[in-house]
């Protein structure tokens, strides 16, 4: 054997154990995504309910608090709404599409909420964005126990198949 083989098989076994590594960094992602999202309707509620803030300047103090990508999903639907070019409804429904980490549920709480927000009064908003909330958050409880469990599997899996197809090259 020479110093090249073992060169192959060891980089095999890291790039493949790297792969497990980062397919456990996306899910992490996904629920720090998840988690910005909760927290920034849970400032949508306050600003909402408790300021009395109109949607649009409700939306501007998320983007300006949120982070990326949602900062700037909640500068573009601020500007939507004072452009008025299209239902809100609809840019909301476009601005979390877009998205894509989201999980199906999820997506379908954020836009049954969107449907309601800016066309009833600040309580019956409040009840709308509670329910989102509700929902969010039991998605978050499952998303955070899968990511545990997956992690460790996707790293584990990745280093257990480098290590095999290491050992399957000599």
């Amino acid at each position: 054997m020479t110093w090249l083989h073992w060169l192959g098989a060891a980089m095999l076994f890291l790039g493949s154990t790297a792969a497990g590594f980062a397919l456990r960094q996306e899910l992490r992602l996904r629920l720090r995504l998840l988690t910005a999202v909760i927290d920034s309707l849970n400032l949508l509620r306050s600003d909402i309910v408790g300021r009395l803030l109109p949607l649009p300047e409700a939306l501007r103090h998320l983007a300006a608090s949120a982070p990326e990508p949602l900062s700037a999903q909640y500068a573009a639907l601020a500007d939507s709404i004072t452009d008025g070019d299209r239902p809100f409804s609809g840019s909301w429904a476009a601005a979390f599409q877009a998205l894509d980490m989201l999980a199906p549920d999820v997506r379908t709480a954020l836009l049954t909420l969107g449907e309601q927000l800016g066309k009833y009064d600040a309580q019956l908003q409040r009840c709308a964005l509670d329910a989102c909330i509700e929902t969010l958050q039991a998605a978050a409880a499952r998303m955070q126990t899968d990511t545990a469990q997956r992690g460790k599997l996707f790293c584990g899996l990745g280093a257990t198949l480098g290590l095999l197809a290491a050992v399957a090259l000599f």
